[in-house]
């Protein structure tokens, strides 16, 4: 009743924003500042945003019962017909430890290991790392450069794999042992080419430790994954994350692979398997564990990183303005992207679940707690920068 009080007081207020912009820009005046008409555009987009907002709220889809049901015909085929699945895990600079955990669990899915194969994508071009994964019975890859970061990773691993599935899991986490028996009974839809989880954290983040309400408040990313996203699934409108999903070769074959027109790739394969008629499904189990952001300078970097994201699809517009239908482009896929540009909604409220880089700016850090290389190219904003020194000071604090 709370939440419905506040979303109906934050509507009246955008409403009447918009009804004084029309006022003051209708009243005849010839020399109206250029800063109203302004603030007046802004007013009434976030006021368009708020409504499709609601709208997208509207709907809540639990596919639990449908995976049960699917699973149960899926699985009483032969073993021998099953569909082969390839495992990918893109990794740059992750350290043993954190890697170890996430293989070795890749490696424990249950499903027969003739139609199983885990290929850890190196951009580290790490030695030591090839014995450990010749050791576990993983499959190392590497290439000559490291072009396009996490997309051109798995693009590379797409050439050397030919599963009819694609499961994705950044180096940090860990998939539970049944994550296929629950998300590959979705592809008996012909029409599905994505099936996303959510992402769960063995650690708190930045926000709750700094606030101390790490035993009473959720991380910030349970809204989108426990609400929004569902939200999404019922209109159709779901988009890949990246990390805990899995996808259907023939779909993103269809697609050319994983796009890298962005540094977004996983909202870009959503939209371009939306073009060629395949859906993303979520199904909002905790099918895996991963590392969220341990301080504010990687809690910083990876959501302005998403921003960026967000902002450079806007600018793919044969892409953004093909996908499906009007209802698909303003609220299902391209909102966020929308918001972010018009600086309506904050940074952390931009959908989009995982940056290009393999496991998050947040989660590659080498031994010294540099981010990925990848990701030095982004110079942070003034604000972010001072963020950044001010938690830099207080760490020698």
């Amino acid at each position: 009743m709370e939440i419905n009080n506040l979303t109906a007081e934050l509507l009246e207020q955008r409403l009447d924003a918009v009804r004084k912009g029309i006022f003051v820009l209708g009243d005849g005046q010839n020399d109206v500042p250029y800063s109203r008409r302004f603030v007046f555009i802004v007013e009434a987009l976030a006021f368009m945003e708020v409504v499709l907002f609601l709208i997208l709220m509207s709907r809540y889809v639990d596919r639990s019962a449908e995976a049960d049901r699917l699973g149960r015909s899926f699985f009483q085929r032969r073993q021998s017909e099953l569909p082969a699945v390839d495992v990918f895990i893109p990794s740059y600079n992750e350290p043993l430890d954190v890697l170890e955990r996430t293989i070795v669990g890749a490696l424990a899915l249950d499903y027969p290991k003739d139609k199983l194969k885990v290929y850890v994508l190196d951009d580290g071009r790490r030695d030591w790392l090839r014995e450990f994964c010749e050791g576990r019975g993983a499959i190392h890859v590497t290439r000559r450069d490291n072009a396009h970061a996490k997309a051109g990773n798995m693009n590379n691993g797409l050439k050397v794999s030919s599963g009819d599935f694609v499961a994705i899991f950044d180096a940090d986490f860990v998939p539970y042992r049944n994550f296929l028996r629950r998300t590959l009974p979705f592809f008996s839809d012909e029409t599905i080419g994505i099936v996303q989880t959510p992402q769960h954290f063995f650690n708190v983040d930045p926000v709750q430790s700094n606030l101390g309400l790490e035993n009473i408040w959720p991380d910030e990313q349970r809204l989108f994954f426990d609400e929004i996203a569902p939200s999404r699934d019922g209109w159709d409108v779901s988009f890949c994350c990246g990390s805990c999903s899995i996808a259907r070769r023939k779909a993103v074959d269809a697609i050319g692979g994983f796009p890298t027109e962005s540094i977004t790739e996983d909202l870009l394969t959503a939209l371009s398997m939306l073009n060629k008629g395949y859906k993303t499904r979520y199904l909002n189990e905790r099918l895996s564990m991963g590392l969220a952001a341990e301080n504010l300078t990687g809690y910083f970097v990876q959501r302005e990183r998403w921003c960026q994201g967000g902002i450079q699809t806007l600018y793919l517009l044969s892409l953004v303005w093909s996908a499906a239908t009007l209802f698909h482009r303003s609220t299902g896929l391209c909102g966020p992207p929308g918001a972010a540009a018009c600086g309506l909604f904050p940074v952390d409220a931009v959908d989009h679940a995982d940056p290009l880089s393999p496991g998050g700016v947040q989660r590659r850090r080498d031994l010294r707690g540099l981010p990925h290389a990848a990701d030095r190219d982004i110079e942070p904003g003034p604000a972010v920068r001072q963020a950044l020194q001010g938690d830099a000071q207080g760490q020698r604090q």
